[in-house]
């Protein structure tokens, strides 16, 4: 295949805060996709929402970006996170009639690797459950 036409596999989540204009022109020449940028914490949210719109201005269209969850924070905190998401979704993804991005919410668990407990019971917050979310929903 041709330079452009192979895509990469690159499963790591991007932290947010090292990405630069730099580091962003040099990841979009590369195709990357989707491209994952993590969004851990609320208190990331500025950093998160800068990264995903530098992305976009350098033309990467396909994001997929884990969530950690059940580590320090609230069943609220990722619900908010999840809004952002979607609100950030539904502004890059239609320019016109084009769809220019799509964003996907990817929420992993927090797990030890240590831990000799229940992983039900984990949390140094409050355990969150999927389902839970419904909770939060404004």
């Amino acid at each position: 295949k041709p330079y452009r036409e192979r895509v990469i596999d690159f499963n790591q989540g991007l932290d947010a805060t090292y990405l630069t204009e730099d580091k962003m022109r040099l990841l979009s020449k590369l195709n990357i996709s989707p491209m994952r940028i993590a969004f851990d914490r609320i208190n990331e949210r500025d950093e998160y929402i800068r990264a995903i719109r530098l992305a976009h201005k350098y033309k990467v269209s396909n994001f997929s970006n884990y969530m950690l969850y059940n580590f320090e924070d609230t069943p609220k905190d990722l619900y908010e996170r999840l809004k952002i998401n979607i609100k950030l979704n539904q502004k890059l993804k239609r320019k016109g009639k084009k769809s220019t991005a799509s964003i996907y919410s990817y929420p992993m668990r927090y797990a030890p690797i240590h831990s000799t407990t229940n992983p039900t019971t984990v949390s140094q917050g409050n355990d969150i459950s999927m389902d839970s979310l419904h909770d939060y929903q404004s």
